[in-house]
C-alpha cells in the first residue's frame, strides 16, 4: 500500500448504512482506537504502550482500498464462502503484531464504535445497531481468550469513557 493511499484514510467515510448525526472518517476512528488503546494499554503493565498507538493508529488501513464494509456484508460474505479477510489481507501486508496488542486494539475498537453510535446514532436502526455493540463488547469483555488485566483496564476505561472524566 502506497503512502497516498493511505492518505486517503481522511476520506473514506464510516457507518455508511447506519444513520448518524454526523459522518465519521476512518481517519478519526483510528485515531480514537488508538487514544482508547493507548489508555487500556497503560493499565496493562507488561504491554507497550507506544506499540499498542503504533498499530492501532492504524489497523483498518485496508479500508482505504476497500471501504468500511457493514457487518451484515461481512456475514452475508462469510455465509456465501467468500472469506473477506484474504481480501484485507491481499490489500495491505499487515505488521506481525503480538496477540496480546490485537486485542487490546480490538476491545478499543469496539469501544470506539459503541461510544460513537451512543453519540452520534440517530433513530431505530441505529439503536439496534447499539444494542447489538454493547452485546458485543460484553461477550469479548467476558470471553475465555480476555485475560483478567484486559478486562479490567477495559472496564475501567469504558466507565472513564462513560463518565467523561479521562485526562490525556
Amino acid at each position: 500500500m502506497k503512502i497516498q493511499d493511505r492518505l486517503k484514510a481522511g476520506s473514506v467515510k464510516r457507518w455508511n448504512i447506519v444513520e448518524t448525526t454526523r459522518q465519521q472518517t476512518l481517519a478519526e476512528h483510528m485515531f480514537n482506537v488508538a487514544m482508547i488503546a493507548g489508555e487500556i494499554a497503560k493499565l496493562c503493565p507488561t504491554v507497550p504502550v507506544h506499540t499498542v498507538y503504533a498499530w492501532a493508529i492504524q489497523h483498518d488501513l485496508e479500508e482505504v482500498i476497500l471501504g468500511d464494509i457493514p457487518t451484515p456484508t461481512k456475514a452475508k460474505m462469510l455465509e456465501l464462502g467468500f472469506d473477506y479477510k484474504k481480501l484485507s489481507d491481499a490489500v495491505w501486508d499487515k505488521p506481525n503484531v503480538d496477540s496480546s496488542i490485537r486485542k487490546i486494539v480490538k476491545m478499543a475498537d469496539r469501544m470506539e464504535a459503541l461510544w460513537f453510535i451512543q453519540e452520534h446514532g440517530i433513530g431505530r436502526h441505529a439503536q439496534l445497531v447499539e444494542k447489538r455493540m454493547r452485546e458485543t463488547f460484553n461477550e469479548s469483555l467476558n470471553g475465555q481468550q480476555t485475560h483478567s488485566t484486559l478486562k479490567a483496564a477495559a472496564e475501567e476505561v469504558w466507565a472513564s469513557i462513560v463518565r467523561g472524566d479521562i485526562e490525556i
